[in-house]
């Protein structure tokens, strides 16, 4: 008999990984946590059916036998927490006490655009700060993505602040994403927040799933580079002993 999985659980950081086809289309990140319907949950717990019936005792009684010496008595459940109310407060990386530069681990100067790899990053996000032409008060110009960000990306502008979001998931390559820019004030720098939601995990896919901006990947009404200068990218890991740093440094607290 062949079963998947026999147990739930939890993929914590940036573990879960993602589906995609064997060229990376239809990119499809995993939740963090699952048990696809498994004889025992992800808490410990038997799984049960949707007639009710208890699967975990069920498989067991086809294997094993009630006088049967292998039949092992079951471990207690991990213990159970009840916690008080959580008060969440919102928080920018962009802002004056804590800004990008301080939380990056890193700053690395780059004469084109390039996925994270390349620069020693494997997880988290990226940041790509982009310099362009002054847009004066009043003027309009669009951001083409003619790939997708591998695997969102956020897309903020000095001045005017957050712009939009454009994303992998929905969007396979050759699908252009368009983020038009109104400014309502003076405009000299585009920065691209890039985040990671998962590793492809099986098939020829995973040998493409670079993850932040290919080369020649954004467009700035249509023209590549010639209109922006990559001032650089910031590395922020997200791991855990980053994240562990950053709540220790003074103002994320």
């Amino acid at each position: 008999m062949r079963r998947r999985q026999a147990h739930g659980g939890t993929s914590f950081e940036f573990g879960a990984g993602a589906n995609a086809n064997g060229d990376g289309s239809a990119f499809l990140p995993d939740i963090q946590s699952y048990d696809y319907n498994a004889p025992i949950a992800e808490g410990g717990e038997h799984g049960y059916g949707s007639d009710g019936k208890d699967k975990y005792e069920a498989i067991q009684s086809l294997l094993v036998k009630d006088e049967d010496p292998l039949k092992t008595v079951e471990p207690p459940l991990p213990p159970r927490t009840k916690y008080s109310a959580l008060e969440f407060h919102e928080y920018s990386l962009f802002t004056a006490d804590s800004s990008i530069s301080a939380l990056s681990v890193g700053t690395t100067t780059l004469k084109e655009l390039m996925p994270r790899e390349a620069v020693g990053q494997y997880y988290g996000f990226i940041l790509y700060s982009l310099e362009i032409d002054n847009h004066a008060s009043g003027s309009s110009f669009t951001l083409q993505f003619v790939q997708p960000p591998h695997d969102r990306a956020q897309i903020y502008a000095d001045n005017v602040g957050w712009l939009g979001a454009v994303e992998r998931q929905g969007h396979d390559s050759g699908t252009m994403q368009n983020i038009t820019i109104s400014t309502k004030a003076p405009v000299q720098e585009i920065m691209i927040l890039v985040e990671n939601m998962g590793r492809i995990g099986y098939g020829h896919g995973m040998d493409i799933d670079f993850k932040g901006l290919q080369a020649g990947s954004v467009l700035l009404d249509g023209t590549v580079q010639e209109q922006m200068i990559l001032n650089g990218c910031f590395l922020l890991s997200m791991d855990h002993k980053y994240m562990l740093w950053v709540w220790s440094s003074p103002g994320c607290g």
